[in-house]
């Protein structure tokens, strides 16, 4: 609805600006990654992670992964960036929302996609949320490598509507025509 992807939403967590229900470090992802690095890590921490597990816990604050990893909280916060560290409840609350969409319509802030947002979208923003949009970043043009995003057509087996060059993709793989074939 927004056009913004998953990763760049988890960069927008990491960095604070979009506020997730719960924000500590899930056991289970800093469990995969002490894992999958124990070659990489210092043995003081693999050690300091070791005995941290023997208490059960749910997740840990960004302070506490920092100190069992040994590294500073700008770079768990890089790793919580790249996904190989996950929150413990990426849900975002109504106000948190309203928040990050006030803090986006300030100064021409550009992690909202304006130009692909649909037009019902973009008023529902400024109404609801009070999202200000400068009259030059809703009329920006597009650039075009993304204007095939803004083309929408609608799968003839399924009936979805899809933007973008997806599609294509979509109508080889379709799961209704599979479903229809049995």
């Amino acid at each position: 609805m927004f056009h913004i992807h998953h990763r760049k939403a988890t960069v927008l967590i990491a960095d604070g600006i979009l506020r997730v229900r719960d924000s500590r470090i899930s056991s289970k992802s800093l469990a995969q990654f002490c894992t999958k690095h124990e070659g990489s890590l210092e043995a003081a921490a693999v050690n300091r992670v070791k005995e941290e597990f023997q208490k059960p816990a749910v997740g840990y604050s960004w302070d506490r992964v920092a100190t069992l990893l040994g590294t500073s909280i700008d770079q768990v916060r890089t790793l919580v960036a790249a996904r190989h560290l996950k929150v413990v409840d990426t849900f975002i609350t109504d106000k948190a929302f309203e928040e990050f969409c006030r803090k986006c319509g300030k100064d021409g802030d550009r992690r909202l996609n304006v130009p692909l947002m649909q037009p019902e979208i973009l008023e529902w923003l400024v109404k609801e949320y009070g999202v200000v949009l400068a009259p030059e970043v809703a009329s920006q043009p597009v650039p075009r490598a993304i204007k095939q995003a803004l083309v929408a057509r609608v799968c003839g087996k399924c009936k979805k509507e899809i933007r973008g060059n997806v599609y294509f993709a979509h109508i080889k793989d379709c799961r209704a025509a599979s479903v229809a074939g049995r």
